[in-house]
């Protein structure tokens, strides 16, 4: 399926802007943003839609845009026709994304809490997938990243990973959609199925290792010293670095969970005493998926809710109202309307409302106070005594392994400012507080590891099982 989106997205793309081309109004210029008869609005570059596009907010990403080129291309600088061309390239992205984002809420698409757990259990990204410590050889370790997807150590470190689902679901959806419009023509039919079913006759000799018998093989130093020496190109590393950070959470506390749970018990009370489930998932669900039709879930089979969620579906009778239930998700009132027989399988259909745990504004500033305190306090140390500082303050201070430029942080996660400021600075270098979507991370730059050909010693074992196989082969 996601192959199908890749090879059709010049497709996609170019429907969804014809649906849309008629109502995009933007010009480029000094002082941004122009309209008929209109002066000039200050710091708006363009509107998509009616949404305006602010200059420092393209500027933004056009900046970044010039030093991911610069880098690429190895370049000092950018000449004036490859910086228009890369302008004009951020600019298309710009209007994509935002039309894209426009017509999934135009039609109400959204991306359920059962979609994004089986999406990042199953087709996680490349980013995640391209981190060395999810890979083993050189290839994406399936089962370590699942192993590092339920370390309860970890949890809050997934958030962007799991925003990153919220957003791209829904967007899949509608090319989704796009692409079952397409029509394929009987030209193109009879071609495809002359590539899929024409027939060749093959001669071949087949040869079973299993069946002949081999000196045993050895390798020796000097055969692995020679070919390391001939493949260096393979065995490069870019820069890696490695910092010491402290993570505050935001995370609700007992007074905020208290009141979510009260929350969960005053609409229960209010839905036995005769207020309409439906509308009250309208009005309070947290689960914009279902929220407007009343959380309806339709008819569910067992194995794909989380587990306390299905336990209690699978436990309750037609007409039973049931909750709250915790889930990671948060506390669901369920109200369980029939059970059905199909194929075997037994199915009920339930609605749920859906309350969030959540981090109250006083929570978040003792948060804020808390870190700037202990940058404070580093500051005065001049960042020599970071760990002892740290625990003096009760905090727990973690080293990352080594990591790549732009590549998902271990222990962190996917946080782009982190890893931008970490690679920007020299080693020893303190940061503010970085605010990211569910925490607080303060860091000091603690090794620095330059770009280098990996050792021979480090790669011995490696490229002596490699030679043994190309003797086997």
């Amino acid at each position: 399926m996601m192959q199908t989106l890749r090879n059709n997205m010049k497709i996609i793309m170019w429907i969804v802007a014809l649906t849309f081309i008629g109502t995009i109004v933007f010009s480029w210029g000094m002082g941004g943003f122009k309209r008929r008869g209109d002066v000039t609005e200050q710091g708006i570059i363009g509107s998509i839609n009616g949404e305006r596009i602010s200059y420092q907010q393209f500027s933004q990403m056009l900046d970044d845009e010039y030093r991911r080129v610069r880098e690429q291309e190895k370049a000092e600088d950018l000449t004036e026709y490859r910086r228009n061309q890369i302008r004009d390239q951020v600019w298309q992205q710009v209007v994509r994304e935002k039309l894209m984002a426009h017509e999934v809420e135009r039609q109400g698409i959204t991306a359920s809490p059962e979609e994004v757990v089986f999406f990042m259990r199953n087709a996680p990204p490349d980013f995640v997938r391209n981190s060395e410590q999810f890979q083993t050889n050189g290839q994406f370790d399936h089962q370590k990243y699942l192993e590092a997807l339920s370390d309860a150590r970890y949890f809050q470190a997934w958030t962007p990973v799991e925003s990153y689902f919220r957003s791209a679901i829904p967007v899949q959806k509608l090319q989704q959609s796009v692409i079952a419009s397409v029509r394929v023509s009987d030209g193109e039919a009879e071609n495809a199925y002359r590539m899929e079913n024409a027939k060749v006759n093959v001669k071949y000799v087949f040869f079973d290792p299993a069946r002949t018998v081999l000196d045993d093989p050895s390798v020796t130093d000097k055969a692995v010293a020679s070919y390391y020496k001939s493949h260096q190109k393979d065995y490069e590393e870019p820069e890696q670095r490695k910092i010491q950070y402290v993570r505050f959470e935001m995370r609700p506390t007992v007074e905020d969970s208290a009141a979510t749970r009260a929350d969960a018990r005053d609409i229960l009370q209010q839905i036995r005493e005769g207020a309409d489930f439906a509308e009250m998932a309208r009005d309070y669900s947290e689960d914009k998926s279902n929220a407007e039709t009343g959380g309806d879930l339709g008819f569910i089979r067992k194995g794909t809710m989380v587990k306390p969620f299905e336990d209690a579906v699978f436990s309750a009778r037609p007409g039973d109202l049931v909750g709250p239930v915790q889930t990671p998700f948060g506390l669901h009132l369920i109200k369980v309307a029939a059970r059905k027989q199909e194929k075997g399988e037994t199915t009920v259909q339930a609605s749920h409302i859906l309350l969030t745990f959540k981090t109250s504004q006083e929570s978040q500033e003792s948060v804020n106070q808390r870190a700037e305190f202990f940058v404070e306090s580093l500051q005065a140390s001049k960042g020599e005594a970071f760990k002892e500082i740290a625990e003096g303050e009760g905090h727990s201070p973690q080293e990352t392994p080594l990591f790549r430029k732009g590549s998902f942080i271990p222990g962190i996660g996917l946080a782009p400012r982190v890893n931008h400021l970490a690679f920007a600075q020299d080693e020893g270098w303190l940061s503010p507080p970085i605010y990211m979507d569910n925490a607080i991370v303060v860091f000091r730059v603690l090794e620095i590891q330059k770009a280098r050909v990996k050792p021979l010693e480090d790669l011995k074992t490696a490229i002596e099982g490699l030679l043994l196989s190309l003797i086997h082969t």
